[in-house]
């Protein structure tokens, strides 16, 4: 009992003693200054601890210490002064000095090398910091997080020279399989094809010669490459739950680091196996037929059937709804009594909501188009008004969910310029028959633009090329108070013509159901062959009718006023385009047709009467991967009763590398493209045959000239459309460089030739 309270006395002593730390020491620093780490600690000096606390004490300086990245050990020894406060010696193992900073990347190089360099925050000649190393580390991540990116592995590497690498692992996918219920039943080869995935067993599969045309970085999937996958197999009739696990895969020939995409999936049940099928009922169809779809539900009938024949029905039928372009449909099967009940769910549209976001993302406003109802989300910010939007938007409430109506609702949008981004979400459940339709429109920042443009035509006859080259600057804004204004002034500069212009249009004047354009230029033409010039004021005014199902119909009128004399020419004319293009600057699928009809010299004592018919057509389809072909044509004719009028092709119309002009003109253009780069800046390979005739003679329009070559198209920001190439002309048999700048925008004001 006694030894117990000695042993309670001494404790209790322990708890109630103080000790001071008076100082402390460092052993081992050569590159780490010690006054920084003295100042570090100096919170922890001339204090007075509890003895039972100095343990902790000094493994919180032991961290303070670690923490700063500078050293891959820190051990201390505590002693006593001569007073006998405590002095605490550290003894440290500093980190290495970094002769060599190095990334090594294994794959494709998914993001900018340049991008990467500038996220290494571990410098050359310096003392390795573990907090910059997990910094860099952390930075190159969020790289690829941020591109989408999620399949990568970094991983530093210090050698014993001091070399330090951030290895940096991109893992495509191999292959794409399937495991659990379904294995063996269903096709899977065909849902792997139907996702649309290339994987790299693809690209390695494909003859070497041909491997130039895939995009290897195409097989390596982003985190929206993923989301599409599972919502793609979500819409099967098939599946109940699906999960996802990428599984690493060691391959002895490829070098690439890869992974198999593994879906997990189970099976819907509908009936038990061996199930006897004596009728079959259709319900809830109305956009397809009762007879199209018996024609494949029928075969069931009169037969003990699985639960995957009955669920390969559903989705045969699901497929017919997606080939006729109908989204989103789904069905409920209910197996009851001997009968077996498709009950089709077929989508319509309840409600269009419009949602308006600010440049900065920060503020957003709904508005249902329908109802006219707006939803403010705690903010003033609006622009465009809603009635522009109305006139884009093909779709109503009510209608079928129809791929093709929100595909030219979408490209209308776009082809506004009003917005900076425009997204067409269908919003709903399976289970529902009726779904919103949010449309997202992110409003422009920048409402004035200025922009310079560079284009060339053939400049004729006994004219160097050079003398085909012009400047345009302009200056613009289009929807500047949300109206849809758009008004610009531009002027053009070349060697024989010069022009300044002012334009303005307004959709909706007056709230009418139209388009209004007009247009004053001044123009400086010089005749190089005899020196003389003119000068001419034209004066334009059109009005056109909104999109009718692509389609627009024009009338306008024009008056041309020749300098000094102050000649009048007055000009009418009616024009018809229809586009549905899904661009006009690149387009890669699509129709376009322009027809004009114009009377020019309206009144008895004008010095030019003519009747001109003109137009325009071009077909662009998608061949396979990323080969585009189009076939382009353009014709006119002019019917002089007074003076003389030639019908001139704009520069980008004609035969590459030739000029042709005249009375009757022709011209006829096929072209395959290779796109190799689509965003931000789309690059593409031409190869093309055009040929064609302008002549005043309609018997000698049989004597076409023609051009066949290669070229590059840059569609280049501010700039537009440039395609330089190799031309082979006939008859002339002459290989020639040819250069095209710019491309036909339909819809805007004619000019007076």
């Amino acid at each position: 009992m006694r030894k117990f309270f000695v042993i309670v006395i001494i404790v209790i002593a322990l708890m109630t003693f103080s000790i001071t730390i008076s100082k402390v020491k460092f052993v081992g620093l050569e590159n780490v200054s010690e006054t920084r780490l003295q100042a570090l600690l100096k919170g922890y000096l001339g204090e007075d601890v509890p003895f039972s606390a100095v343990a902790n004490e000094i493994e919180m300086m032991k961290k303070l210490i670690m923490d700063t990245g500078y050293f891959s050990d820190v051990k201390s020894r505590p002693d006593f002064d001569e007073e006998g406060n405590l002095v605490v010696e550290f003894i440290v193992k500093e980190n290495p000095v970094i002769q060599k900073v190095e990334y090594k990347i294994n794959g494709p190089k998914l993001i900018e090398e340049s991008k990467i360099a500038s996220n290494i925050t571990v410098k050359e000649g310096t003392i390795l910091n573990t907090n910059d190393l997990r910094n860099t580390v952390e930075n190159i991540k969020k790289l690829y997080g941020e591109a989408g990116y999620f399949l990568v592995s970094i991983q530093p590497d210090l050698n014993p020279s001091t070399v330090l690498t951030i290895n940096i692992d991109e893992y495509g996918v191999w292959d794409i399989v399937f495991r659990g219920e379904g294995e063996k039943e269903l096709s899977f080869d065909e849902l792997k094809k139907s996702i649309g995935f290339q994987t790299l067993k693809d690209y390695y599969n494909t003859p070497w010669l041909l491997r130039w045309v895939k995009d290897k970085k195409k097989s390596y999937p982003k985190v929206e490459d993923v989301q599409r996958m599972l919502s793609f197999l979500s819409q099967k009739y098939y599946f109940v739950s699906i999960n996802i696990k990428p599984q690493p895969v060691n391959l002895k020939d490829i070098k690439d680091k890869v992974v198999n995409l593994v879906f997990y999936t189970a099976l819907r049940k509908v009936v038990e196996d061996g199930s006897f099928i004596k009728e079959v009922k259709i319900t809830g169809n109305s956009l397809v037929e009762g007879k199209e779809l018996m024609k494949i539900a029928s075969k069931l009938e009169g037969k003990k059937v699985s639960n995957v024949e009955v669920l390969k029905t559903a989705q045969k039928i699901l497929d017919l709804y997606d080939q006729k372009g109908y989204l989103m449909t789904w069905m409920d099967v209910r197996y009851d009594k001997d009968t077996l009940q498709f009950n089709i769910l077929e989508k319509r549209i309840k409600h269009i909501v419009y949602e308006f976001i600010s440049p900065s993302d920060d503020c957003k406003i709904d508005y249902i188009s329908d109802t006219k109802e707006t939803k403010d989300y705690g903010c003033s910010f609006k622009h465009t008004r809603e009635f522009l939007i109305d006139d884009l938007v093909t779709i109503k409430s009510n209608d079928p969910l129809y791929q093709l109506k929100l595909a030219d609702t979408y490209g209308a949008i776009n082809r506004s310029s009003y917005f900076e981004k425009v997204d067409i979400l269908p919003l709903g459940t399976k289970d529902s028959t009726q779904v919103d339709i949010l449309i997202k429109m992110k409003e422009k920042e920048k409402k004035f633009q200025f922009m310079g443009a560079v284009s060339w035509g053939p400049p004729g006859k006994d004219k160097a090329f050079w003398e085909g080259f012009g400047g345009q600057l302009s200056l613009s804004t289009i929807n500047p108070w949300g109206r849809g204004q758009n008004i610009s002034f531009s002027t053009f500069l070349g060697f024989d013509k010069k022009n300044v212009s002012l334009s303005y249009g307004l959709p909706r004047p007056l709230m009418l159901p139209m388009k209004f354009d007009t247009a004053l230029s001044y123009e400086f033409l010089t005749d190089a062959s005899t020196t003389q010039s003119t000068s001419t004021i034209n004066y334009s005014i059109a009005l056109s009718t909104l999109p009718i199902m692509n389609n627009v119909f024009s009338v306008y009128y024009k008056v041309e006023s020749v300098l000094p004399s102050w000649s009048f020419v007055n000009t009418i004319g009616v024009s018809h385009v229809w586009d549905s293009r899904d661009s006009a600057l690149n387009p890669t699928k699509g129709f376009m047709i322009h027809e004009s009809l114009e009377k020019g010299g309206l009144m008895p004592t004008e010095e030019k009467s003519y009747y001109k018919i003109t137009g325009d057509f071009g077909v662009y389809a998608p061949i396979y991967g990323n080969f585009y072909f189009a076939l382009k044509g353009f014709g006119g004719y002019v019917y002089n009763e007074k003076g003389e009028v030639l019908v001139v092709p704009a520069p980008f119309d004609t035969v590459r590398g030739q000029a042709i002009s005249g009375e009757y003109v022709y011209r006829l253009s096929s072209e395959i493209r290779y796109s190799v780069y689509k965003y931000p800046v789309p690059v593409n390979i031409v190869t093309f045959h055009d040929f064609g005739n302008g002549t005043n003679d309609i018997d000698e329009l049989s004597n076409f000239v023609s051009s066949t070559g290669v070229g590059l198209n840059i569609v280049v920001p501010m700039l537009g459309p440039i395609e330089v190439g190799v031309a082979y002309k006939t008859p002339l048999n002459k290989l020639d460089i040819y250069f095209v700048f710019g491309a036909k925008i339909y819809g805007a004001l004619p000019t007076a030739r």
